[in-house]
C-alpha cells in the first residue's frame, strides 16, 4: 500500500512510524520541511515541502494567497503520487489542505498537544476551536493514543467520528536488555558517584511538562537524602524555561546535584533509563507519552502526575501524584526511593506487562491497517 505521509520530519515519532510501515512492505512518500534520519530504500521517498517565494522573495504562506499556493502544491503532489491513503500526523494547515482537497481515504493521527491546547478548564473548547473541529470531521479515520484525546476530537467536531486507538510504539526488546556496563560509563561521564540514587526526568523541558514543580520537589526531597541526584534532558527544550530552571537550581544550591543529558542518538536512550532508580513524569496535561512506555519496558519505578490518560493504560501499576503539587510530588518520590523492594518489583513488572501489550508496534499497525483496508473497500 502506498502512503502519502505528512508528518514532522524532525521527530522520532515520524521515524518510528515510517520505519514501521516500510518494514511491513508498504511504500511511503514522506512530505515535510525537514527530512528524518532514515536509511535509504526503494520503497521510501522524501519530498521537501519547500518555502513559498513571491516575486523572488521568501513568502510566508498565510492568508488567502498563501493558502491558494499551498493548495496547488498539495494537489500537484497528490495527483503525481496517486497514493492509496493520505495520512497526516499533527493537526495543522496540512490537515486543513488535505481535507479541502477532498482526498480519500484520509487519516489523521493526533499527537495530543495539538488537541489539548484547544481546551481550557477541562472539556471547554477555546474560542475559534471550531475550525479544527470542521477539519477533523472531514477525515475518514482519526487515531490517537488515548480515549480522552479521541473524545475531545469528537467534542470539537460536534459529532461521532470514526476513530481508533493507535500507539506509535517502541521497540520493547531494546529497553529490556542489560545496560549495566553502559550505565556505569554514563554515570562516570556525567560525574554521578556510583552509590548515588538517581531520579530521571525523561521529558523535555517545556512549560506544560512540570519541570519547575519537579525542581521544587527535588529541593524538598534532597534535604534528607544527601546521596541523591536529579537528571534532566538538555535538548529539544524551551530555551527560556531552561534558563529559568538553571537560575532556580543555582539559587537553591542544587547545582552539584542536578545533571543534564545532552542530545544523543536514540540508540543511547535505553542507557538513560538504566541509570535511574525512579523515573518521574509530571506534566499538567498530556497525551500518552512514549517515554512512559520506555520507562515501563526498562523496568523502572514510575512516579507520574495523576492524569486520566495515564490511568487508561497503567491502572494502579505506577505511582500517581496530583498535578501541580510539588510537596505531594516530593513525598511520593521519598516513598518511591524507600519502598519495600518486593512491592516495588511487583509494580514494576506489572507496568512492564501492560506496556508490552499496549505499545507493541506490530499490534498497533495491524489494528490501523485493518481500519485503512475497510476504508479503501468502502
Amino acid at each position: 500500500m502506498r502512503f502519502l505521509l505528512f508528518s514532522p520530519g524532525s521527530t522520532i515519532h515520524t521515524e518510528r512510524f515510517t520505519e514501521l510501515l516500510l518494514n511491513k512492505g508498504h511504500e511511503v512518500v514522506l512530505v515535510d520541511e525537514k527530512e528524518p534520519k532514515l536509511e535509504p530504500r526503494a520503497s521510501y521517498r522524501f519530498i521537501q515541502l519547500r518555502a513559498v517565494y513571491l516575486r523572488g522573495e521568501r513568502f510566508r504562506a498565510v492568508g488567502k494567497l498563501g493558502q491558494m499556493i499551498r493548495y496547488r502544491q498539495f494537489k500537484s503532489l497528490i495527483d503525481q503520487i496517486r497514493p492509496d491513503v493520505v495520512h497526516v500526523h499533527w493537526i495543522d494547515f496540512r490537515a486543513d489542505l488535505c481535507a479541502k482537497l477532498n482526498v480519500h481515504p484520509l487519516v489523521f493521527t493526533v499527537w495530543g498537544t495539538d488537541i489539548n491546547r484547544l481546551f481550557i478548564n477541562g472539556d471547554k473548547p477555546q474560542s475559534g476551536a471550531g475550525q479544527i473541529g470542521e477539519i477533523l470531521a472531514r477525515a475518514d479515520l482519526i487515531t490517537a493514543d488515548s480515549y480522552e484525546i479521541l473524545r475531545r476530537c469528537e467534542l470539537l467536531a460536534g459529532r461521532k467520528l470514526n476513530t481508533c486507538i493507535f500507539h506509535i510504539g517502541v521497540s520493547l526488546d531494546v529497553f529490556q536488555r542489560d545496560f549495566s556496563n553502559d550505565a556505569s560509563l554514563l554515570r562516570a561521564r556525567l560525574g554521578i558517584p556510583s552509590h548515588w540514587k538517581v531520579i530521571l526526568n525523561a521529558r523535555r523541558i517545556h512549560p506544560s511538562l512540570g519541570a519547575t514543580h519537579l525542581i521544587n520537589a527535588f529541593a524538598e526531597v534532597s534535604l534528607g537524602l544527601p546521596d541523591l541526584c536529579l537528571v534532566l534532558r538538555q535538548y529539544n527544550s524551551d530555551p527560556k524555561l531552561e534558563q529559568c530552571l538553571l537560575d532556580l537550581i543555582e539559587r537553591m544550591g542544587l547545582g552539584s546535584r542536578v545533571f543534564w543529558l545532552k542530545e544523543c542518538s536514540y540508540s543511547e536512550v535505553p542507557v538513560h533509563y538504566a541509570i535511574a532508580d525512579v523515573v518521574v513524569n509530571y506534566p499538567d496535561e498530556d497525551a500518552f507519552p512514549v517515554s512512559l512506555m520506555e520507562a515501563a519496558s526498562a523496568r523502572r519505578y514510575i512516579v507520574t502526575s495523576d492524569l486520566s490518560v495515564y490511568r487508561e493504560i497503567f491502572c494502579e501499576e505506577v505511582c500517581y501524584v496530583p498535578a501541580g503539587q510539588p510537596l505531594l510530588l516530593a513525598r511520593a518520590l521519598k516513598n518511591a526511593l524507600s519502598k519495600d523492594p518486593q512491592e516495588r518489583r511487583h509494580k514494576i513488572e506489572a507496568a512492564a506487562r501492560l506496556a508490552s501489550i499496549v505499545a507493541s508496534p506490530q499490534t498497533n499497525l495491524t489494528r490501523l491497517m485493518a481500519h485503512v483496508a475497510s476504508l479503501r473497500a468502502n
